[in-house]
């Protein structure tokens, strides 16, 4: 019975000291193996000890356009480095999960559209579902932007006469949004008495009831298909940049540069004013200026019962101040318009300031 007490001691003692020596190995043998100075180093950070070497000089016989760069380094005309000081610029606030997902109907003027925060490559099959759902055959372009030309529709209506039958033609122009991962959806309606081929599309349709009824249905459909979300790599040919973006001049001055027609670039600012906490007070259209202040966070909370009795009327009033008072100036050109700020009074704006203040009403463009 003693010895095998003693058996049972040295095995259990053993085992102990074998799994002591293998645990002891395996924290090494990470080092040992994949260290800098191991069996098999890590070559994870081998491009930070990267040389820049000669271009490659070919002989006289090759023609140097056929060698290109696979990843070419883009020369700056300028140095961007920050001071030494700098200040973290405020938090930007996160788009709530409302508009997330959302299906909106747009107007601008006689302009209508859809704009849906979901990418094109998954908005395009709801769109054909639909189409197809409803037994509408179309034939389509993805070239640039998404074009869907239906066939000749029948007219169904009561408001046409008895006696002339009435055909309909639609056309859907899918583009991406102003921000990324955005839809626009546009409809031009057109018809005719008779079925034929060669159509000339305008800017505005034959039928605006014929359109907005269109518009409605389309956005009825995806907005109750959003669970049904797929991809379409046919869809990914379709122009899928952001139309907003943040850039600097020659002389290291950020702007904005929003990519649409000039009515819509400046209404879309108006309203990206105001989605960013800014009261605009006063606008110049000609000169391309909004006189804007910026309403504090203080501001912005929500009073109590108690505070709205014993506040004073010079509390109840936003004070506009020369250091809160700004001016957003544009420049439009034929490709878009240019957006740069500065204060009201004589004080000046750091590059730093400048980019908090765009960046501000970056993501509110629409």
């Amino acid at each position: 019975m003693t010895l095998f007490k003693r058996k049972e001691r040295f095995f259990i003692f053993s085992w102990k000291y074998l799994c002591s020596i293998l645990f002891i190995f395996t924290l090494t043998s990470c080092g040992v193996l994949f260290g800098d100075e191991g069996v098999f180093p890590s070559k994870s950070y081998d491009y930070l000890n990267v040389k820049k070497v000669e271009n490659l000089k070919l002989p006289d016989n090759f023609l140097p356009e056929n060698i290109k760069d696979t990843y070419p380094i883009p020369d700056l005309e300028f140095d961007k480095i920050r001071s030494d000081e700098f200040i973290v610029p405020r938090v930007i606030t996160l788009p709530s999960t409302s508009e997330k997902g959302s299906v909106l109907l747009q107007r601008l003027g006689k302009n209508r559209w859809i704009l849906v925060n979901y990418p094109v490559s998954q908005v395009w099959p709801l769109i054909t579902s639909f189409l197809s759902s409803n037994k509408i055959n179309y034939s389509w372009d993805n070239d640039v932007e998404g074009v869907i030309e239906t066939d000749w529709l029948k007219t169904s209506l009561d408001e046409d006469t008895e006696s002339e039958t009435f055909y309909h033609k639609y056309r859907l122009i899918v583009t991406s949004g102003v921000q990324s991962a955005t839809t626009e959806i546009r409809v031009l309606h057109s018809h005719s008495k008779k079925i034929h081929n060669d159509i000339s599309w305008g800017e505005e349709s034959s039928n605006i009831d014929k359109e907005k009824n269109m518009l409605n249905l389309i956005a009825a459909s995806i907005a109750n298909n959003t669970s049904r979300f797929s991809f379409s790599l046919l869809a990914q040919g379709i122009i899928s940049a952001s139309k907003v973006s943040l850039l600097y001049d020659n002389i290291n001055q950020p702007y904005i540069f929003l990519e649409l027609p000039i009515e819509r670039s400046w209404a879309s600012l108006g309203l990206a004013l105001q989605k960013a906490s800014f009261k605009v007070i006063d606008r110049d259209r000609g000169e391309g200026i909004y006189f804007v202040t910026r309403v504090n966070d203080r501001e912005e909370k929500k009073e109590g019962f108690l505070s709205k009795i014993f506040r004073s009327s010079k509390n109840s009033t936003i004070v506009e101040s020369s250091e809160n008072a700004y001016e957003f100036f544009t420049d439009y050109n034929n490709n878009g318009l240019k957006i740069r700020v500065r204060r009201s009074s004589d004080l000046t704006l750091t590059i730093e300031e400048k980019l908090d203040l765009l960046r501000s009403i970056k993501n509110k463009l629409s």
